[in-house]
């Protein structure tokens, strides 16, 4: 019977990623530039996402502490595939910035 470092050893092998590895430097993968965890024969897409968050103009540290549960909820987040896409939801959000 094997103890719990090796049934968890077991699970990395190499064999339980390898399909993943190759999927993404396939001709026919679709996706570049994007991080993917893999492991025990898992395969899962990692991303950072963005939350809609809290907006006021004249923000203080206090809009902040009163607002922190709201700037934390990962409810409706955001996923930006580029840094463009960011700023043009900025532009959108921040209205006063775009015309500065």
């Amino acid at each position: 019977m094997l103890d719990a470092l090796e049934r968890r050893m077991a699970l990395l092998d190499p064999e339980n990623v390898a399909a993943v590895a190759a999927w993404l430097v396939h001709e026919d993968c679709p996706v570049t530039g994007e991080v993917f965890a893999a492991a025990g024969g898992r395969a899962g897409r990692c991303f950072v996402g963005f939350t809609p968050g809290y907006t006021d103009h004249g923000l203080t540290i206090d809009d902040v502490q009163n607002h922190f549960d709201e700037i934390r909820s990962t409810e409706g987040f955001l996923e930006f595939a580029t840094s463009a896409e960011e700023l043009t939801y900025l532009d959108q959000v921040l209205p006063e910035a775009s015309e500065a």
